[in-house]
């Protein structure tokens, strides 16, 4: 359970199933039996802790734990172990809210660094493209002796490596290509 009421904090701190173990059926038996006496000595105990503000009206199990370590109270081993486990797997499941959340975060920042980045992002028009398109084909003719008429030449593995000299990477294929539609682009027109 999320949070205990007193009856349900007694009845565990004996080991016992608060379903059968409870004040309603405890009560009536306190001045004939030992355990219930006990039962309501603690129960009280409890409730007291609770008006003291030691513990909440809900009491947390985390909180129940603490508070009867601190007070000393001795509680079944298998009571405090998994209480522990619970409250770890909150703790875990907390952190990954957490790192859900900044990963959302992330997520968000870096798709308005990608939309900045596109809208930032010079768009030709034709007679732009066309211009780039007719310096990239003269320079690969004048320089890399590029022949556009020839299906297969060196000058696009060569216009290649020498951008890889420089830093800049672009295979052999992608120069092809754009060569190729250059020169149909260009011979068209």
């Amino acid at each position: 359970m999320p949070f205990w009421d007193p009856d349900e904090a007694t009845a565990l701190s004996f080991d016992k199933n608060p379903s059968f173990v409870n004040w309603t059926n405890i009560g009536p038996l306190v001045s004939g039996s030992p355990f219930a006496d006990q039962y309501s000595k603690w129960r009280l105990i409890i409730m007291r802790a609770e008006i003291a503000g030691d513990l909440s009206d809900r009491i947390l199990p985390g909180d129940f734990v603490s508070w009867a370590e601190r007070t000393g109270i001795d509680l079944p081993t298998g009571l405090k172990n998994a209480v522990r486990a619970a409250v770890q797997r909150i703790e875990d499941k907390e952190s990954i809210i957490l790192e859900r959340e900044s990963l959302r975060t992330e997520v968000e920042n870096l798709r308005a660094e990608l939309e900045a980045a596109r809208l930032s992002e010079v768009s030709l028009n034709a007679g732009e493209r066309k211009s780039l398109m007719k310096l990239a084909l003269g320079m690969a003719i004048h320089k890399y002796n590029y022949d556009p008429a020839a299906s297969r030449g060196s000058a696009p593995k060569n216009i290649s490596d020498g951008l890889a000299l420089k830093g800049l990477t672009l295979d052999e294929d992608t120069v092809r290509k754009w060569l190729k539609k250059a020169s149909e682009l260009l011979w068209q027109s």
